[in-house]
């Protein structure tokens, strides 16, 4: 079996893209990615147990949500997305005047 480490991003963190050609050069990969940085470091596999990994629980509560300060009164619509092609757009005279006119114009398509 030959290793496609290499093809894998970090295979391609350590090696540089090169074909990992032993096992034993994982160590000398991982030697040269520590170069005596205290925060990168590896070891042998423990031993198998049955100890299980239990994450902490998240006890994080929701804040109240925020209430707007103002009414929102600006004439808005959400435009229909599905109408919307590659490259095309309309001048803003050709642009749709309402939400209506919108629909209008989706349903033509």
């Amino acid at each position: 079996n030959r290793s496609v480490l290499h093809l894998s991003a970090l295979g391609y963190l350590l090696g540089g893209g090169a074909l990992l050609a032993e096992s034993t050069a994982l160590e000398r990969w991982l030697a040269d990615l520590q170069q005596d940085c205290a925060a990168i470091q590896y070891g042998p596999v423990p031993a198998v147990n049955d100890d299980r990994f239990y994450p902490p629980l998240n006890q994080a509560t929701l804040l109240k949500p925020l209430v707007p300060t103002r009414r929102a009164a600006e004439n808005w619509w959400i435009a229909s997305y599905s109408a919307l092609r590659i490259g095309d757009s309309l001048s803003p005279a050709e642009a749709p005047d309402s939400a209506l006119a919108q629909k209008l114009s989706d349903d033509e398509r």
